[in-house]
């Protein structure tokens, strides 16, 4: 059965403006720009010390004391380039609805814009720490989209924005503190490890001392120093928080694979320090420098299959709805409906 739309329902059919375009059109765009560049302007100091790199031939002498946490110290903070980008992923995967919903300015959303650039001049002026003013960051930039988009468009952006905290640093204080307990966990895992696989290990604190078939003692292994992998804590939370979102559709299974990103890199900084130990039998420089985090990266896509696999698992135990089946639309004969 057809039904005939009345002129008035056609004309205010064809009066209601496309989101799309409304989304997409100059009016839209030049002013999300302007201010793009203004968020830039405001926060290029952490973003620069966060992001800095250090190019051959290319001086940054008068950005030096910035620093640059990724750049410098790949495997800790290496992941955080990939963060945006994942967070990019969220929006362009879910683009289609995200450009059809109804745009609306929220101005109440401007006291957190100012909270937010308030908070990040004061951790710069008042207490300088470098966290804090990546969570002003963060905090800023939700107070923008939810200014300019409106409470429907922001709640696509929720999971990408909070998702943008993975990539701030951690300060050293937390750090360390989070992290020694968790060393000295791995460094009992691989001296257990290694003397089960026949290599007589000794154990002093954090500084494990393998020995060769000759019952010769080899250059120590400094856990602690040498091998920084437990700081790769926040690597490996951020790998299962997007493992979990992009591939479980249930929020207990988000949940699991987020509990289990400590875990898995307490278990996975076993393996490496067991690594570096039997590499520190044939070069003892190996266990120093570019290889041990070289092994930790290799370690991280490890990690990324072990969390495929408890995916998997989950979608055993409770599977995905099966997609509704489309049922063919009635004709009348002669008339389509």
């Amino acid at each position: 059965m057809t039904t005939i739309a009345t002129p008035i329902q056609s004309k205010a059919k064809a009066a209601a403006p496309d989101p799309k375009k409304v989304l997409l059109s100059p009016a839209v765009l030049v002013p999300l720009a302007v201010m793009a560049i203004a968020f830039v302007a405001v926060f290029w100091r952490w973003l620069l010390k966060q992001y800095q790199p250090h190019l051959p031939g290319v001086s940054w002498s008068f950005l030096e004391p910035l620093g640059g946490y990724s750049w410098q110290k790949p495997e800790d903070w290496g992941h955080a380039y990939m963060v945006p980008l994942i967070s990019l992923f969220e929006i362009y995967r879910r683009r289609d609805a995200f450009v059809s919903a109804v745009r609306t300015s929220f101005w109440p959303a401007l006291a957190v814009v100012v909270m937010g650039v308030v908070m990040y001049v004061f951790f710069i002026i008042g207490f300088s720490n470098h966290m804090f003013q990546g969570v002003a960051l963060v905090l800023t930039l939700a107070g923008l989209c939810l200014l300019t988009l409106g409470p429907t468009l922001f709640g696509f952006l929720v999971f990408p924005l909070l998702y943008l905290l993975f990539a701030v640093t951690i300060s050293e204080s937390v750090m360390n503190t989070v992290t020694y307990r968790l060393q000295d966990i791995a460094a009992q895992g691989a001296w257990v490890t290694l003397n089960m696989i026949g290599i007589d290990t000794d154990l002093t604190g954090n500084v494990l001392t393998p020995h060769d078939s000759t019952g010769k003692a080899i250059e120590p292994l400094n856990v602690a120093e040498a091998c920084s992998g437990m700081r790769m804590v926040i690597a490996f939370l951020a790998l299962s928080v997007a493992v979990g979102w992009f591939g479980c559709r249930y929020w207990w299974q988000r949940a699991a694979l987020f509990m289990l990103g400590v875990p898995t890199a307490v278990f996975m900084n076993v393996i490496r320090v067991t690594v570096l130990g039997i590499a520190a039998l044939y070069n003892p420089d190996l266990s120093t420098g570019a290889s041990h985090m070289f092994i930790g990266n290799i370690l991280l896509f490890v990690a990324f299959f072990l969390f495929m696999g408890v995916v998997w698992t989950l979608k055993r135990i409770q599977p995905d709805p099966a997609p509704a089946a489309v049922k063919p639309k009635a004709s009348v004969k002669g008339v389509k409906a």
